[in-house]
């Protein structure tokens, strides 16, 4: 399920009042991604940040948010390696990596949360020239 094009940009709570989606999709932000979404790790589902002007690494903290299942960082300018810890999401079914800097391979923690093993259905990454991620593992090379 995608949901609504303008879900992706916006911030909602669970019926317990917690932060379970923050969607800024097209809007620029700049700077970094705040490692601080680490503290959101049991409640934060859907997290979009597309084409907001990202740059500098993946913080390797988005490795604890035990509940997300939606992670949208395509089309900004983050760069070096993904970090292997984003494959503690367990219950992550949608990756989008694409229209980065990133380099280096997909860490296998990640390739191993593609079905049968995991719940991720899609994987979108900059696979033709910047990583190297085997058609096994990522869903769409851009």
């Amino acid at each position: 399920m995608w949901g609504t094009a303008d879900d992706y940009d916006k911030t909602k709570c669970n019926t317990s009042g917690r932060v379970s989606q923050i969607g800024f999709d097209d809007n620029l932000l700049g700077g970094s991604v705040p490692r601080d979404l680490a503290l959101l790790s049991s409640s934060l589902e859907k997290l979009y940040f597309g084409n907001v002007g990202f740059s500098g690494s993946i913080p390797a903290e988005l490795g604890i948010l035990s509940n997300l299942r939606q992670l949208d960082l395509h089309g900004n300018r983050l760069s070096e390696k993904i970090p292997s810890e984003l494959g503690l999401l367990s219950n992550l079914r949608r990756l989008w990596l694409r229209t980065n800097y990133l380099t280096g391979s997909m860490p296998e923690e990640i390739c191993q949360l593609r079905p049968p093993n995991g719940k991720l259905g899609y994987l979108q990454a900059d696979c033709v020239e910047e990583v190297q991620c085997s058609s096994e593992c990522c869903t769409n090379c851009w």
